[in-house]
Parts: C-alpha cells; structure tokens; sequence
C-alpha cells in the first residue's frame, strides 16, 4: 500500500448537532439517531459509530454526511498498524466516500477524499488475486502448467475464426464472445505470472534466471497484449498468441518427461506421415525431432528413478538395465533417422523412425495402477472360469453320486456303471490336461497378439488425432463466414 502521512480530511462542520429536543416514545428520527453516531464519535467509540453512522446513508436528510462521517472511520481503521483487512476497510471508505461526493460534486475536499480512498485499491485487489492465483496452483507441477497452457494457446488460435464471425453478428453475441476470449486470454497470461514462480524457486543462478525471466516478461506483456485484442474482438491478436504459444512449448520441451516426449514424437511422426498441415507454422518432423532430444537428455536419469522404484514396489514390473540399454539405442537410432528426414524427406525413413518410437513407447514402464486393473481383471477371470469348473464337475459329481444311489443292485449292472463312471473320468482328465496345455499355448499366443494389438491400438490413436485436426480445420473454413467484399468462387 502506497506510503503517505496524510489522513483522509474530514470537516469537523458536519458534527454539530441537528433536533435539538428529547427523545420521543415514537420511531427515532434521522436527527437523533445523528446525534447518537455523534456522542459514539466523540467518545472515541469507533465501533458502535460506524454502526449508528451506517444506518443513515441511504437518508435523503443526512446521509451525505453520514457517509463522510464512516469514509473517515473506515480509512482510519485501514491505515491503523497491524490492521489484517486493510482493502475490505478501503473498498468501504471508498463506496462511503463515493456517495458524499455525489451530493457536491464540485466539492474540492470531497474529491480528495474519494481519490485519497481508492488510491491504494487496484495495487491491493491485484496482489489479493495473485495470492488466490498462487494458492489455486499449489499442487500443479510446471509439466502441467505448461501442457495446458500451450492446448489452451493453440486452441486460441484456431478459434480467432470464430471471433472474426463474431464481430460481424449482433451486438450481444459479440460482446459475449469478446467477452469469453477476453477472460481466457487473461487466464491464458496468468499461466506466465504461475510459471515465473516455478523459475525463481528452480532456478539458482542469478544471471541465468534473470534472463529467463526477462524472456518470461516480454511473453507475459504480450500475452496480456493478446487478452485486450481478444476482448476487442481483434483478430490481430494472432500474432501476440503464436508467441506465446511458441515460448510456452519452448519451455515445456525443456520439461517434458521422457514418456511424455515419446508420446509427442510418435504423434508428429504420424503426422508428418499422413501429410497434416503444420500446426503454428513448425513442421511435424523438426518438432519429432526437438522432443527425441527431449527424451534422450532426460532419460537416463528418469530410467534411474524407475528401476529403482520398481525395486522398492514389488507389485511394479522390473525395469532392467537391458531394457534400458535396448531404449537407448533405438533412441539414437530414431534421432538420426529424423536427422536424415529433416534433410532428405523420405516417406521409408519417416515410416522406420516411427516404428522405432512405437517400439520405445512399448518398452518404457507402463503407468502402475492401469497395469495393476488389468491384472485384477485377467485373475478375476480366471477365477469365476476356475470355478466354474469346478461348480461343474461337482455338479456331474453329484448326478453319478445320485445315480449309483438309485441304482437296482440286483439287477447285476452295478459294476459295468461303475467302470464306466472311471472310464468317463479318465477321459476327463484327459481333456482337462489337453485343455490346460492348449490354454498355455493359447495364453502365449494372447500375449503376443496383444503386444501388436498395442502397438496398432498407438498407431490408432495417432492417426485418429491427425483425422479429428483436419477434420476440425475443415470444419472451421466451412463455417467461416467471407468478408462482404469477397466472391464466392
């Protein structure tokens, strides 16, 4: 809060008293309830005048001065050392102050009152919601600071062709629409104040985070440029979102987790493969390549953490140093094969560098809990057909039980039914075993079948996001609406 010896002026004319007589049985009169705020303000009661003083601002007799009265109490009570709620009392001075002034407008000392009281609001309001931006970001790592906010950048910018349609229909649904790209751009600019944060805690040497941060600044204003032109409806706002579009993917390759690179490479491969426009003007394969450096430099102290959280959680499946090495060279390999395509593009390199990806994301540790849920789930299977067996031979159990009980044993039968009872069970067992060995070779066969069924399953969901952006692009042009002095052929 701005520094200042001065003391919000208060005219010490508005204290006379006004009525003058005793008190009636009837309802108080604003007089005397003046006179009450008075008694309680001479007194030094500051609460109990406040109190009094607030019920007669709405009075069309005395509630001018009145207002002044609590505009006076209320900036005290805000300057006061130690006081814990100083924008509430100002905001109060403030909106008291506001209404002795509307009574004289031209009043100098009045002026200076309201100014005086709103002097220090904005600097308190902002520092409030940056306390509450900080707060609400608490258990959010830079990672996911930075993916949302180059989705929400991107997302931005493929939608100013909605704000351009929107400035061309009526006012409500423009001003709404302005209005929701202005908030998101805002939103969009507090991602930078967030991560400028994360580098002054993570960041230790002084020339290197100054710099950064000069770098984070400039990215902000413009951000914060962009937010305003959104609200404006201004489709110039473009340029200032594919910057910070541009840093905030900057940072985030120089964060992003070694699955999480090999997850982008394989979708700028797939891309690049299929032929999908560039998104934000940088090219599939340079992209793959940025994030195979990405994983490449991260990886071999990210496959350290593993192996040894997987040697304290026995239920995490081992994460070998041969496995390690097998990723690491396929690494290499994948990145000069990408060197290669960035010069020479080559639809069999792309192909090969993409199968190189896939085999690496097949390879790295798979997240515990989803493995865990398909375990449970294959036991679980196992189990109900386990014991569904076993319900089912108990049942033939208890019919040939059944049968050997009714049976006539005069009739010199019995002995034939009970080698054929052994007969059937033999050949029962017989079928069992063959069962379980054909399960075996079956259950190996499963295996295999589902390590390609994922990597298809990866290749799928790949090309599925390529279809889902051209599709959404050649929606969006479909729906833009041409400027009035452009032909439609």
């Amino acid at each position: 809060m701005r520094k200042t010896g001065l003391l919000l002026v208060f005219s010490t004319a508005i204290l006379p008293l006004f009525g003058g007589g005793g008190q009636t049985d009837g309802p108080k009169t604003d007089s005397e309830i003046w006179n009450e705020g008075v008694d309680s303000y001479n007194s030094g009661d500051v609460t109990n005048a406040l109190s009094v003083m607030r019920q007669l601002m709405n009075s069309r007799t005395h509630g001018a001065r009145a207002a002044e009265v609590v505009a006076k109490l209320e900036y005290d009570a805000a300057r006061a050392e130690g006081s814990t709620n100083v924008l509430e009392r100002l905001e109060k001075a403030a909106r008291a102050a506001q209404i002795a002034l509307r009574a004289a407008p031209d009043d100098k000392r009045l002026n200076d009152n309201f100014s005086l009281a709103i002097a220090d609001i904005p600097e308190l309001r902002e520092r409030k919601r940056m306390d509450e931006l900080l707060a609400s970001a608490q258990n959010v790592s830079p990672v996911q600071l930075l993916k949302e906010a180059v989705s929400e950048s991107r997302n931005l910018i493929s939608g100013l062709e909605d704000l351009i349609v929107a400035a061309t229909n009526d006012a409500d649904k423009a001003v709404s629409t302005a209005d929701a790209f202005g908030s998101r751009g805002e939103k969009l600019a507090d991602k930078w104040i967030l991560l400028k944060e994360s580098i002054l805690k993570s960041v230790t040497n002084q020339n290197e985070q100054a710099e950064i941060l000069r770098y984070v600044d400039e990215l902000h204003k413009r951000t914060v440029d962009a937010a305003r032109k959104l609200s404006d409806l201004d489709a110039d706002a473009e340029r200032d979102l594919a910057a910070a579009e541009g840093g905030f993917t900057e940072f985030y390759k120089n964060v992003v987790p070694p699955p999480e690179a090999m997850n982008e490479v394989v979708q700028s491969l797939s891309n690049a493969c299929d032929n999908v426009a560039a998104e934000c003007g940088r090219p599939w394969l340079n992209e793959s390549l940025d994030y195979t450096k990405a994983f490449r430099s991260k990886f071999p102290e990210w496959a350290k953490q593993q192996e040894m959280m997987a040697q304290a959680d026995t239920n995490k499946p081992p994460f070998t140093a041969e496995v390690q090495a097998r990723i690491s060279d396929l690494a290499e390999k994948l990145e000069r094969a990408q060197e290669e395509c960035v010069k020479n593009p080559s639809s069999d390199k792309r192909r090969e560098a993409l199968e190189s990806a896939v085999e690496i994301s097949r390879l790295l540790p798979k997240d515990n809990n989803q493995d865990n849920s398909n375990d449970n789930n294959k036991r679980q299977d196992k189990q109900n057909n386990d014991g569904k067996s076993d319900q089912n031979r108990q049942n033939d159990q208890n019919k040939d039980d059944k049968d050997n009980s009714g049976e006539d044993k005069s009739d010199g039968k019995e002995d034939n039914r009970s080698e054929n009872k052994e007969s059937e069970k033999n050949d029962r067992d017989n079928e069992d075993a063959r069962e379980n060995k054909g399960d075996e070779r079956k259950g190996e066969a499963r295996e295999k079948e589902s390590e390609m069924k994922e990597i298809e399953a990866l290749l799928k969901r790949a090309q599925e996001r390529s279809d889902e952006h051209e599709a959404d692009k050649k929606a969006r042009m479909r729906s833009m609406r041409l400027p009035s002095n452009e032909r439609d052929w």
